[in-house]
């Protein structure tokens, strides 16, 4: 019902990618080879001091936060002299 009849034309482009050739209108300069720098300067050492102290500083500001609602609760909380 909604196939259409028409006559394919033949453009020479095969469909099996491993036929074709590759063309571009414009080809870029190679450019010099320059070593890439390392990502990161830290060791294996320098890493680990950084997850400690990441976890660390989690850990006080869970520690402040639970000092600060506790406060405030006791601060709110009704007291029957």
């Amino acid at each position: 019902m909604f196939e259409q009849e028409y006559v394919r034309k033949g453009t020479g482009v095969t469909v099996d990618p491993r036929q074709r050739e590759p063309a571009a209108d414009h080809v870029a300069a190679p450019r010099d080879h320059v070593s890439q720098p390392r990502a990161s300067k830290l060791t294996w050492l320098g890493t680990a001091v950084l997850i400690i102290l990441g976890g660390a500083l989690c850990i006080v500001v869970l520690w402040f936060g639970v000092i600060f609602v506790n406060h405030r609760q006791q601060m709110s909380r009704k007291r029957f002299y």
